[in-house]
C-alpha cells in the first residue's frame, strides 16, 4: 500500500468516526460505518498505523484496543486489565498489592491509568485523557517511583526462582535417596 492510498484511508477513517461521533446516523449507517472501520483496519493492520488507528479502536471497542495497547507495553505481566467500574478496578488491583496497573475507561471521559507506586499502597491515579497520554504519565510515575517490572524482568525472576525450586528439590531428593539407603544399610 503507497502512502497515497494510506492517506485516503486515514481521511476516510476522520469522516466515518466524525459520522459516529455526531451521532446523526441512522442504525444501519451506523453499522455500515462500523463494519468499513473494521475493514479499513485489517487493510492497515502494520506497524506504522497502530498508533494512528488506535483512535479509532478506542472509538469502536474500547475495551480491545486497551488490552492490545497493555499488550504492547513494556509491563504487561503487571497489567491487571481494562474496567468500567472503579470498584471492580480496586478490586483487581488490590488483589496483588505489590505491584500493578489497571485502565479505567469512561466513554464521556476517556482513560485513566491507576498505578500502584509501592507494596501495600494507594493507587496512584491519572487524569482524565487518551491512552498514549494516560500512559505517558505512568512513565513518568514509573521512573519516579521504579514500581513496576518490565516483563524481561520479571520473566528473569520467575526464571531465578524456578531455578532455585528445583534445586532445592534435586537436594531433598538427594537428602531423602541418601537417607533411604543409610536406613536400609542399618
Amino acid at each position: 500500500m503507497n502512502v497515497l492510498e494510506k492517506a485516503k484511508l486515514i481521511k476516510e477513517l476522520n469522516q466515518l468516526l466524525d459520522g459516529l461521533e455526531q451521532r446523526s446516523l441512522s442504525f444501519f449507517e451506523i453499522a455500515r460505518s462500523k463494519a468499513r472501520v473494521k475493514e479499513i483496519f485489517a487493510l492497515c493492520d502494520e506497524p506504522i498505523f497502530k498508533k494512528q488507528i488506535l483512535k479509532f479502536k478506542s472509538h469502536i471497542q474500547p475495551e480491545k484496543a486497551a488490552k492490545d495497547f497493555a499488550a504492547q507495553t513494556l509491563f504487561q505481566l503487571s497489567f491487571r486489565g481494562v474496567f468500567q467500574q472503579d470498584s471492580a478496578l480496586e478490586k483487581a488491583l488490590y488483589l496483588h498489592p505489590d505491584f500493578g496497573w489497571a485502565i479505567l475507561y469512561d466513554p464521556h471521559q476517556g482513560w485513566q491509568i491507576w498505578l500502584i507506586p509501592a507494596a501495600n499502597r494507594t493507587a496512584l491515579i491519572s487524569e482524565w485523557g487518551n491512552l498514549d497520554d494516560t500512559y505517558h504519565w505512568m512513565l513518568e510515575q514509573q521512573q519516579s517511583y521504579r514500581c513496576l517490572k518490565t516483563d524481561h524482568e520479571l520473566k528473569q525472576i520467575q526464571s531465578f526462582v524456578a531455578q532455585q525450586i528445583a534445586k532445592a528439590l534435586t537436594e531433598t531428593e538427594t537428602e531423602t535417596e541418601t537417607e533411604t539407603e543409610t536406613e536400609t544399610e542399618t
